[in-house]
């Protein structure tokens, strides 16, 4: 490794997104089973997929049998560069001068980020990175996950897409919706429909009553990990959620990212509850002010 292959930090923290390709051009460099399950993801992906190497095979059809050149990697997105490309690291400094991302396969130091293992469900794709340490345990993790996801969930998601802008209207509460959707998403992990799209067309509960509150009293454990199955679903449906810091901190990797976080030693007067219907409330132990405090909300709430 030179010393301009910075290497990326496995033990970092990762902002997973997903990338769209189609008709974008990535340019793959080198050959072997490696490169060609690169390329054929790509392909699946419909990127604009360049393959470049002298002794590339005849997958696609279209190898170029030449070493590459800078004005390969014009307007490309990505290059990937097999273990066996050719000057990997004059390839990664001309990727990145072109404004592309550069990616070794196996070789986590010269790469500018990570791919992983997918599951794909017609438009739901999950995906699954260990950061290029150990590929067999991401292989192994993508089979135990793809045996949990029915392959009609596709047509699920498909049928869900068509139906959303109508979910919208006759669901126009925030709150009324999400049990909505709970109800879609159990339906689609339990059983099979012959017609998704009849399904969502189908009038399956009234809305909601507006302004129905659910008000779920929990304590909090002393770490994140103690959080019991039950709690973490609850954590995980709350709009509105009241607790100290510390607790907070201990239901923060649960909670949804439009959630409201109050801290309870910062309350003031009323707290304006109008449309929430989903409230958790924290008791903490550890904190001997949490009893008094969660009475005093309690006692708003109840008004």
């Amino acid at each position: 490794m030179t010393a301009d292959a910075e290497p990326i930090a496995a033990a970092q923290p990762w902002f997973v997104t997903f990338l769209p390709l189609k008709g974008r051009r990535v340019v793959l460099l080198g050959h072997g089973e490696a490169a060609e399950a690169k390329i054929r993801a790509l392909l699946e992906c419909e990127a604009d997929c360049v393959w470049i190497d002298p002794q590339a095979g005849a997958l696609a059809g279209k190898p170029i049998r030449r070493p590459w050149r800078l004005a390969d990697f014009t307007n490309a997105v990505m290059v990937v560069a097999a273990p066996n490309g050719s000057r990997l690291d004059a390839a990664r400094r001309a990727a990145r001068a072109a404004g592309a991302q550069f990616y070794a396969i196996d070789d986590p130091a010269r790469s500018d980020f990570a791919t992983g293992a997918r599951i794909v469900r017609g438009p739901i794709v999950v995906g699954v990175s260990t950061a290029g340490i150990a590929p067999v345990l991401g292989q192994t993790l993508r089979q135990k996950i793809e045996s949990l996801l029915p392959p009609w969930l596709g047509d699920w998601a498909r049928a869900a897409l068509n139906a959303r802008p109508k979910i919208a209207e006759r669901f126009p509460a925030p709150s009324a919706r999400r049990q909505f959707w709970r109800r879609a998403v159990e339906a689609a992990l339990i059983d099979q429909q012959p017609d998704w799209d009849k399904w969502f067309a189908q009038d399956l509960a009234p809305a909601p009553t507006p302004n129905r509150r659910s008000v779920i009293l929990l304590t909090a454990p002393p770490n994140a990990d103690a959080w019991t199955i039950g709690e973490v679903r609850r954590l995980g449906q709350a709009e509105w959620v009241f607790a100290g810091l510390r607790a907070l901190s201990i239901a923060e990797p649960f909670l949804r990212r439009d959630a409201r976080r109050f801290d309870l030693q910062a309350l003031n007067g009323d707290v304006g509850i109008t449309a929430v219907t989903e409230i958790v409330i924290l008791r903490d132990e550890a904190d001997p002010t949490s009893d008094r405090l969660v009475d005093i909300l309690l006692a708003q709430l109840a008004q």
